[in-house]
């Protein structure tokens, strides 16, 4: 059938990386890396993909079971994103071919033609009659979810038991609390059991059967085992149950105890810890003595753990910043620690590095570290640089930072402290020269302050007002950041929003960023101005940004700009009740979590922020999987703020 491929319009067709015209060549080749990465790149699927099919099915029946597994996977929902249904039919077509290969001499050929004919609604007498007769435990475990037979979950085979617990969770089915189930499992797993089909992330079927299993039965079970791979499997499973439920690491964490105590599982569990949340606090003590050990991979994760979870015991440790952007808390406990190690380190000849990071630190607390402004001071003259950042974040202003200040605001980001410097000494020529070269986003209230200030920059900015939208988010982000100056230096609109509107119609990203400078104009126009009835009125910016309202209702739609036009249309006056369910969706999608939550607060959805503060289902953002369980905790306190 191969000679086939060239009566297939190919670069008509697209895949991962554009036109299809390369697709022959890599099925000639049988080029299986290329194809995945083409057809098949990251589990999405595309146009080119349903063409490829039959030809992959070619392979297949030429012995090759890789192209075979690669077929049933591509029909697979659970597995794949993009044109799931065009290629899943691509797949139907192909059982009549499928069929046959069930008694394929071959195991791994039966195994895959098995799997791929479950996502085809195949009669399910030829597929008993083919369970009848198999022994190849590879070849059954992929009839299990073809059949729907979650009852194997008791077969003799542990392969076998395991897809058909892999199964039953897929299907959503209730999960059986049979002590003789729940070992059998655990024995699965021991065995080293292995379910052919479950070929993406998460590969091993323990993370999938484990975090959808309310019952800590298996767990407990599995971390109990002699076989130590078993109770790693089961740490790095009880992570992902966590990552997924909000009551779950009260329950789960305290049953890391043993092997928190295990020399060979120690790492693992502390690296478990770190992902666990505020739940972690309870081995404290166990995290204090792997920080203080000897370098390791266990050791950075226990010191961030400290930190996160609030435990002081990490200040005299930490002697480089934290890889999480997570808040760390601000106890009196821990401000205190800060600021006596600050004191300790101040003039000492090694001491910068510690400076460094506690000052990046105290810069993240902001207004709540305003006591440590004495040490702040104390080590401006070691530290300039990290001191003056931690000051200006805690919203102090004071003569000796001026020199600091002053080098600052000639830096990448110096904004804020020309900014500073010009509330100091009354100059405004650094912010000036700081605000031309800046990009977003820009600190709260620093256009409005230089307002006036700001006509000889004006003619500057008017160069990149040309009612065009650039090509680049940089270079439209200066675009819109030109519209606000010229609009807060002298109240002519005429070039401004014209811009603002090309960008925002240029849809993605750089919508996204229009969409939020509409927001902040209206809430400019409709708060900030005098005579707000006449600002609101047709001749005032706020009026002629209303007749957008079109654009910003498309865009409602587009998965890169949805919280943002619903953000602008706000400040519009659009009714609450259009753009809640909108906001909700992109809170579902982890699309701009913090923003959102904050949006539903200022559209005063309060029953929706108490459903999302009570749910057991965690919500998403687009951080590290470190981060998963300790960011929800933050989302969740904003929640019931």
């Amino acid at each position: 059938m191969l000679d086939e491929l060239d009566g297939v319009d190919w670069p008509a067709l697209h895949h991962a990386h554009g036109p299809a015209h390369d697709v022959p060549a890599m099925l000639r080749e049988a080029a299986l890396d290329e194809l995945y990465g083409s057809i098949f790149a990251r589990g999405t699927v595309y146009p080119a993909t349903a063409a490829a099919v039959p030809f992959l099915v070619s392979l297949g029946e030429q012995g090759r079971p890789d192209f075979l597994w690669m077929v049933a996977l591509l029909a697979d929902p659970a597995q794949t994103a993009g044109e799931t249904e065009l290629v899943r039919e691509a797949v139907r077509a192909e059982t009549r071919r499928l069929l046959p290969l069930l008694s394929h001499a071959e195991p791994a050929i039966r195994a895959a033609a098995a799997y791929a004919l479950a996502q085809c609604d195949v009669d399910q007498a030829v597929l008993w009659a083919r369970w009848e007769v198999e022994t190849d435990a590879g070849v059954r475990a992929s009839l299990v979810p073809a059949m729907r037979l979650t009852a194997a979950i008791t077969d003799a085979s542990p392969s076998v038991r395991a897809a058909a617990a892999v199964t039953l969770v897929r299907d959503g089915g209730p999960f059986p609390r049979d002590p003789a189930v729940i070992e059998g499992l655990a024995v699965a797993a021991e065995a080293g059991a292995e379910v052919p089909w479950l070929r993406w992330a998460p590969a091993d079927w323990l993370d999938v059967v484990v975090p959808a299993v309310a019952d800590p039965g298996l767990l407990t079970r599995l971390l109990r085992s002699a076989v130590p791979e078993t109770r790693r499997a089961a740490i790095r499973a009880l992570t992902r149950r966590c990552e997924v439920s909000r009551s779950a690491p009260a329950v789960l964490v305290p049953l890391l105890e043993p092997v928190l105590h295990d020399p060979d599982l120690r790492d693992d569990a502390i690296l478990a810890l770190r992902r666990c949340g505020r739940a972690a606090a309870r081995f404290a003590d166990v995290l204090s003595e792997a920080a203080a050990g000897p370098p390791g991979d266990a050791r950075p994760a226990a010191i961030e753990t400290l930190m996160l979870v609030g435990d002081p015991r990490w200040v005299h440790l930490a002697t480089r910043p934290p890889r999480s952007l997570l808040p760390i808390p601000c106890t009196p406990e821990v401000l205190e620690a800060v600021r006596g190690r600050l004191t300790a380190l101040a003039g000492t000849p090694d001491g910068l590095p510690a400076i460094e990071v506690l000052c990046g630190i105290i810069a993240r607390w902001e207004a709540a570290a305003g006591p440590a402004v004495p040490e702040l001071l104390a080590v401006l003259p070691y530290a300039p640089a990290p001191a003056i950042r931690a000051l200006l974040a805690v919203g102090h202003a004071a003569a000796p930072m001026i020199p600091g200040l002053r080098t600052a605001a000639t830096r990448p980001g110096g904004l804020l402290a020309a900014t500073t410097l010009f509330r100091l000494t009354g100059d405004p020529a650094p912010a000036l020269r700081a605000l031309l070269t800046a990009r977003p986003p820009i600190p709260p209230g620093v256009v409005e302050l230089l307002g006036p200030l700001a006509q000889p920059l004006v003619p500057e900015f008017e160069l990149l007002l040309t009612g065009e939208a650039a090509a680049t988010p940089a270079q439209c982000a200066a675009q819109l950041l030109a519209a606000r100056v010229v609009i807060a230096a002298t109240g002519d609109t005429t070039a401004a929003l014209p811009t603002v509107h090309a960008v925002l119609t240029a849809g993605g990203p750089r919508a996204a960023l229009a969409a939020t400078a509409v927001a902040e104009l209206a809430g400019d126009a409709g708060a900030a101005l005098p005579g707000a009835a006449g600002v609101r009125g047709a001749g005032g910016w706020l009026g002629e940004m209303r007749v957008w309202e079109p654009e910003l209702r498309s865009l409602l739609g587009d998965p890169w700009a949805d919280v943002e036009a619903a953000g602008a249309l706000c400040r519009l006056g659009v009714p609450a009740g259009e753009l809640v369910p909108v906001v909700l969706a992109a809170i579902g999608r982890g699309r701009r979590t913090v923003a959102a939550i904050g949006l539903l607060r200022e559209l005063g959805a309060q029953e929706a922020l108490t459903r999302l503060a009570g749910s057991d289902e965690r919500l998403l953002t687009g951080g590290a999987d470190d981060d998963v369980v300790r960011t929800d905790e933050v989302l969740r306190d904003i929640l019931v703020r």
